[in-house]
């Protein structure tokens, strides 16, 4: 839940109403302040979570059905299939059909979401197979690709896992806001297999606002420019601010741009290269995911 500005008031209010009626003893003093303690560290927790974004987008609440994970080909054991590359709740792992750099796992996210982390191990089996390196493709509608890139523009390539029974776990700073992830073995021990999980935040409704890309029609004027580490950060800027019912966060340079308006209107062509998403209220009880 977001942790507005009100509920500070509220807590300094019941502390005096704690006191209305009787001069407070030294122990109801510190039963008080002890309360109010308790109070402020859950409202910094509550912050602190508002922020985060490292979710589970493949295996959890926010994960995705066995459908929407797919590959180019599967190994013909039945503990190979796509759907047993969920890191922790089962006994398999994908294997590609093939020993070859072209083969691939795909995952179809539940809504348009900014990728913060990946992880991966290996397959759980007496083959002593998992994969040490692997490249990684984005997409927004599943039909137009694009590769990752690194600081200096070449095809970046993950470093991965040295035995097939550790996690191995790293940030993801280079993909934009995404639909669709694809994960190419590179290099492999025996042969091309692992466990997978993408972190990061998706932006459904459910979570309070909805993320949308492409050009805005009548934009408004920006009611505050900042910039932010996060679209979380950018979020809670126009949470505190009274007049703010949309935002925009710019994942390449970072800025914030907050609105007035509660709705905006889109053109329907979505340009794969943007960097911006925009951030409108809704009404998560009537939302079905």
């Amino acid at each position: 839940m977001p942790v507005k500005t009100e509920h500070f008031p509220a807590v300094i209010v019941w502390f005096m109403c704690f006191f209305s009626d009787n001069v407070p003893t030294i122990m109801q003093i510190r039963r008080a302040v002890d309360l109010l303690l308790l109070a402020t560290i859950m409202l910094l927790f509550i912050a602190k979570r508002d922020c985060h974004c490292g979710e589970n987008l493949i295996t959890g609440p926010y994960g995705v059905d066995d459908s929407f994970i797919t590959a180019s080909s599967s190994y013909r054991h039945a503990d190979c299939q796509p759907k047993y590359v969920r890191i922790g709740t089962s006994d398999g792992a994908w294997c590609a059909g093939s020993e070859s750099n072209t083969e691939y796992l795909q995952i179809q996210l539940r809504a348009l979401s900014s990728i913060t982390g990946f992880i991966i191990r290996g397959r759980p089996s007496d083959y002593v197979q998992y994969t040490k390196s692997f490249a990684v493709k984005h997409s927004l509608d599943g039909q137009q690709w694009h590769d990752v890139f690194d600081s200096d523009g070449l095809k970046k390539i993950f470093p991965a896992n040295s035995d097939r029974t550790s996690n191995v776990t790293m940030t993801v700073t280079e993909i934009r806001p995404t639909k669709f992830i694809r994960i190419y073995p590179e290099t492999w021990n025996n042969w091309p297999a692992f466990r997978f999980e993408i972190t990061g935040c998706a932006f459904i409704p459910k979570l309070g606002w909805v993320g949308k890309m492409g050009d805005p029609v009548d934009l408004p004027a920006t009611l505050h420019l900042t910039t932010s580490p996060n679209n979380g950060i950018c979020g809670k800027a126009c949470h505190l601010s009274v007049s703010c019912e949309s935002f925009m966060f710019d994942f390449k340079t970072k800025e914030c741009h907050l609105y007035s308006v509660k709705s905006l209107n889109f053109t329907e062509s979505v340009s794969d290269s943007s960097h911006k998403v925009y951030f409108l209220k809704t009404d998560p009880p009537g939302y079905q995911l």
